[in-house]
């Protein structure tokens, strides 16, 4: 409980500095839902989530819709939390490591279409390094290609 309550408290000292710092109104409605109840962070989540609607259409917006999805996750809005982590993958490549992580998606971690994003998230980091190490390949034999014709 202690430790919930050190986070809040630093993340209301973001805001004395910031008051529209997206990250410590998404983590002060995070932390209070797990601490104090949905019921008596809901006015917190509804900061949270209208200061990140203002920012959706920013350099951020991966990280933005990520936590958008984390606040939906927190109400109990699978599908939407869900949609929106999908929509986040696409543009933060750090996405899905933070949904295995972040309290918010706590509830959804053994959810069927969570696990299923994250294999997803998975085999498409694994083609991609598979695609990469076919391109090094290729690329080496061009150049070995290439010093032949001048050897």
């Amino acid at each position: 409980m202690l430790g919930r309550s050190l986070a809040i408290d630093c993340c209301q000292e973001a805001l004395l500095e910031n008051p529209g710092d997206s990250f410590a109104l998404y983590n002060i409605a995070v932390f209070k839902t797990r601490w104090q109840g949905l019921v008596a962070a809901q006015p917190d989540i509804n900061a949270a989530r209208s200061a990140l609607l203002s920012l959706v259409n920013s350099e951020e917006q991966g990280i933005i819709l990520y936590r958008l999805g984390g606040l939906a996750a927190i109400e109990g809005k699978i599908e939407q939390a869900l949609n929106y982590l999908q929509e986040a993958m696409l543009l933060e490549d750090e996405a899905i490591e933070f949904a295995r992580h972040d309290v918010a998606w706590l509830e959804l971690r053994n959810s069927p279409n969570f696990l299923m994003l994250i294999a997803e998230a998975d085999r498409a980091v694994v083609d991609s390094k598979s695609s990469n190490k076919i391109a090094a390949v290729f690329a080496k034999e061009l150049i070995l290609q290439k010093l032949q014709v001048f050897c």
